[in-house]
């Protein structure tokens, strides 16, 4: 028995050493890199979320079982009282009633930009321009989620904030 064991570890240590070497090549290459999905939203129902189109020209509903499209929640196309030809990021409002659309994003340095910020109503379909630019993003809501508060950040605190009051018509 004890012969079969250490023939058993014999083999096994003969395995590992004929596994394949890593090499710095590889590690700065990102052979050995952890797969990952990027801008996937989860929605409030648990069942659903959201994901930029491939295009930046829509944000699309998918279900979380099936993977699949369910529905098209904001499209440039068909955004009233604005053109857009795309958008670069997004936020939802807590109650997802409100869409805070980031475009024309230019990097500053590092994690800064400046951008243009609409706001898309989901019930009515439209397309408020915010009369401003920032170097950051922070979303907040007013407790009747009336009201986005964007603020510009240089760190950890807030400050130089605005309210931007989006109509629910």
């Amino acid at each position: 028995m004890k012969k079969l064991f250490v023939l058993f570890y014999a083999l096994m240590c003969l395995v590992t050493l004929q596994a394949q070497k890593v090499t710095l090549q590889d590690v700065a290459n990102g052979t050995y890199r952890a797969q990952s999905i990027q801008g996937l939203k989860p929605m409030l129902d648990g069942e659903h979320y959201t994901q930029i189109s491939k295009d930046h020209k829509r944000i699309v509903k998918y279900s979380f079982k099936t993977g699949k499209e369910v529905a098209t929640i904001f499209d440039v196309a068909t955004a009233r009282n604005h053109k857009l030809k795309n958008f670069d990021d997004y936020i939802m409002s807590p109650d997802e009633s409100l869409i805070l659309i980031q475009t024309e994003t230019k990097p500053i340095y590092r994690r800064s930009f400046t951008a243009v910020y609409y706001i898309y109503n989901v019930r009515n379909r439209t397309l408020d321009l915010c009369q401003t630019t920032v170097r950051s993003r922070f979303l907040c809501s007013h407790p009747t989620v009336t009201r986005l508060r964007l603020c510009a950040t240089t760190t950890s605190t807030l400050s130089n904030c605005f309210s931007v009051t989006a109509n629910r018509r």
